[in-house]
Formats: C-alpha cells, sequence, structure tokens
C-alpha cells in the first residue's frame, strides 16, 4: 500500500458527508471490476463495507491506515485473525497518500461530485441570505453587497480554510509501515490467551529512549478576519462545537463595509445578550448582518451642528433668539432696559 513518495491526497481535508442520506454504490465501476470478479464472499463483504463506510470518515471517501481501525470498519469487530485473511483484497484500489490515509479512484470520484454538490447549495444558501439583507438595506438607504460567483466564493471559503489550517498542528501519520501482526502471529495470541504468558508485545519505548527535540517552525498569524470571527463564535458560545460551520468570510464583507473589530465585537456582544435565554446561538454569521450595518450606519452619522447656540455668563446654554421681538423678551425676562 505503500510508495518511498506518497502521491498528494485525491480529496481534501475538509470534505465532510456525513449529513448526506444516501451513498451510490456505483454498480458498474463495481460489477466490472477486478475486486467482484475475484474476491471471496468474506472479501467481497469487507471491500464493500469499507467502500461505503469510506464515506463517513473525514475526510470522506478515505480509510485510516490502521489494521484495528480497519477490521472494526469492516465489521469483524476485533476479529483481527480474519481481517488479516481478507485484507488484501478487502483494500483492492486502496493506496496511501502524504496525508496518511488510503484514498480510492473510484470512491474519491464520487465524493467529489457529491461535495460540489453540496457547496453549490450552500452558495445558494448565501445568495438568498445577501439578497434578503439587501432588500433590508435598501429600505434603510445603506450600501449593498455584491453577490459572489460561485467561483468567489470556493476561493473566499478555500482561503478561510487555509488560515484556520495554519493554526492546527499536522496530526498525519504514515502508518504504512507500521508492524501489523501475521496471521500465524495471532495464532500464538490466542494460544497466549489460552494460559501460557504471553512475550513482550515490543510496543513499549526501550530504556532510556528519547524522542529527538523537536523545532517546529513558528505559527503564522491569523487572518484578521479569521482571528475576529473566532472571537465572534467564542461570544456565541460555538467556538468548541464541531457541528457549527463559521462562514468568516461575513466577517470579511463587514470589514469592507466599515466596520472594524471593536465594533463587530461589541455588537456581536451586544445582540447575544439581548437574545431570550435558552434561545441558543444563532445558525449562522448572517444573523449580525442587519445589527452590525446600522451600527456602521450610526457610527457615519454626522453630529448636530452647535454653531447656533451660545453661552450664557450664569454657563447654562440657550439657543440665539432667532428675532427681535424674542431678543427683547429675553432682554427684560434678564432685567434690563429697551
Amino acid at each position: 500500500m505503500s510508495t518511498p513518495l506518497q502521491p498528494d491526497p485525491l480529496v481534501p481535508s475538509d470534505v465532510d458527508l456525513r449529513d448526506f442520506p444516501h451513498t451510490p454504490l456505483f454498480r458498474h465501476a463495481l460489477f466490472s471490476s477486478t475486486f467482484h470478479a475475484h474476491a471471496t464472499a468474506e472479501e467481497w463483504r469487507a471491500g464493500v463495507t469499507l467502500w461505503l463506510k469510506s464515506w463517513d470518515q473525514v475526510p470522506a471517501g478515505t480509510l485510516p491506515a490502521n489494521d484495528v481501525d480497519l477490521c472494526r470498519l469492516a465489521e469483524l469487530g476485533r476479529d483481527m485473525r480474519t481481517w488479516l485473511e481478507v485484507r488484501e483484497m478487502a483494500l483492492h484500489g486502496w493506496f496511501l497518500c502524504s496525508d496518511g490515509r488510503l484514498h480510492h479512484r473510484i470512491v474519491a470520484e464520487g465524493v467529489l461530485h457529491a461535495w460540489k454538490k453540496k457547496l453549490e447549495q450552500r452558495w445558494k444558501t448565501v445568495c438568498s441570505s445577501i439578497r434578503k439583507a439587501n432588500q433590508r438595506a435598501e429600505k434603510r438607504g445603506l450600501p449593498k453587497q455584491d453577490l459572489p460567483t460561485f467561483e468567489e466564493f470556493l476561493a473566499q471559503r478555500d482561503a478561510d480554510s487555509r488560515a484556520r489550517a495554519q493554526q492546527q498542528p499536522d496530526h498525519a501519520v504514515d502508518l504504512a509501515d507500521a508492524a501489523v501482526p501475521s496471521a500465524d502471529e495471532v495464532d500464538e495470541l490466542d494460544q497466549d490467551e489460552d494460559g501460557e504468558e504471553a512475550e513482550d508485545d515490543g510496543l513499549d519505548e526501550p530504556a532510556g529512549h528519547v524522542d529527538a527535540p523537536l523545532d517546529p517552525a513558528p505559527p503564522k498569524p491569523k487572518a484578521e478576519h479569521v482571528r475576529i470571527g473566532e472571537t465572534v463564535a467564542a461570544i456565541m458560545g460555538v467556538a468548541d462545537n464541531p457541528n457549527w460551520f463559521g462562514d468568516y468570510g461575513r466577517v470579511m464583507a463587514w470589514l469592507k463595509q466599515g466596520a472594524d473589530e471593536e465594533l463587530i465585537v461589541g455588537t456581536v456582544a451586544r445582540v447575544m445578550g439581548e437574545r431570550r435565554k435558552g434561545q441558543g446561538p444563532p445558525r449562522s454569521l448572517n444573523y449580525f448582518d442587519d445589527p452590525i450595518a446600522r451600527a456602521i450606519a450610526d457610527r457615519s452619522r454626522p453630529l448636530p451642528e452647535v454653531s447656533d447656540v451660545q453661552r450664557t455668563d450664569s454657563g447654562r446654554r440657550r439657543a440665539t433668539p432667532p428675532n427681535r421681538f424674542e431678543a427683547i423678551v429675553e432682554q427684560d425676562l434678564a432685567g434690563g432696559s429697551g
């Protein structure tokens, strides 16, 4: 499964199709394959199960390069002996990529097609939200937002994903060459469980072993809209919620409209404080479009003119009388003579 130089992954790391209710089987590709022609019943069952189960992995359409995990994904539980017997044929067509996971060209083709459809639907939802926001902005005399093309939406999303990935350690591990017990070794392990003392499995580090110190490169600074977006997510209470998808491109749109970090954070905190207890966080950042637009407009509104206001001797402020009659009345009230 491994090669000296693993190819690039066929599926991006953020492809997640766990919410898809159906998994295509690609019957022509399956029934015309070498795998279908030569696999035993046990190998066929394990292979097709892994094919289907891979759609629930992240990234979708991939498998972990670990025999214990693969054994369980193949619905063999802890039966490692059976897994090792069917392993080679069950993984027919799968190969290790540089992300440390197994990929399959036919599975990846179907996954990427489904992922594009999902992103297109998400883009349509974003455009619909912008149209509604533009209608409200037009009534208030506020500037409108441009609708992104699908390519612009993907580019912005990819930029946000790269910015987030720069802040996360790379946990990809090449496990293809890890020691895996053979079928004969599994038999010996079974005998040990029947009463004989098992030998050291060699998994413990030798005495005195010390890992070489790592010198990681300093992390790159986060993009401004990502940093502000993470602060907003924390205020909303969803920063640690893996099921919440935050499109930080909305923050970039706010910044382009004239907002700054102080205005955005302050507005989000105020709006969240006004929500009813138990109402939960908003479903998306679009919820804050109108409050932030109003805050930008309020900050940009000119101050009232004060040139026609003068200070009296007693320190009180009064408006300058607009005509001579009112001036005479004011003078009489002050005890003067006309």
